[in-house]
């Protein structure tokens, strides 16, 4: 009788202890006609011509448009980098950020260049694209449109 009590708190607690666990989760329904993508603003100069002298100072600001989800929920955008070509296959991660800017300096604009291949003192051209994701990185994610950039890096 003893252990047919023990048995009995045993499987009560048991139960208990799993109908107490729940997801917590909160989904988000999109409708998809609501949902925009983010947008590349076009720029005046999109020619740069890097000198080492220059290396704190802002080299180009990107701007692009607020991705729209239909829901108040504030985005996060990644800004990816590669050589032109390359069809984004290996981008370089510039920043992740919930504005819908960012501004880089010349030593970063030209570390970045070099990573790509661009040869010092050569005229080369990079592409640029926002990423816009609305939740955890999994998230369905929203292209924004390429937009290219000339630029001459040093060495």
């Amino acid at each position: 009788m003893k252990n047919f009590i023990k048995y009995i708190s045993f499987a009560c607690a048991s139960i208990f202890a799993l109908s107490a666990c729940n997801d917590d989760e909160d989904i988000i329904k999109l409708d998809p006609s609501s949902v925009v993508a983010p947008k590349v603003e076009a720029q005046a100069s999109p020619t740069i011509v890097m000198i080492e002298e220059n290396a704190s100072a802002n080299a180009f600001t990107f701007k692009w448009s607020a991705a729209q989800y239909g829901v108040t929920s504030t985005p996060k955008y990644t800004l990816e980098i590669d050589k032109k070509g390359d069809n984004f296959d290996t981008p370089t991660v510039v920043t992740s950020t919930s504005a819908t800017s960012f501004a880089i300096t010349v030593k970063d604009l030209n570390n970045i260049a070099n990573d790509l291949g661009i040869a010092p003192y050569t005229s080369g051209e990079i592409e640029y694209r926002i990423i816009s994701t609305l939740g955890n990185p999994a998230s369905q994610e929203l292209i924004s449109n390429v937009s290219t950039l000339k630029l001459t890096p040093y060495a």
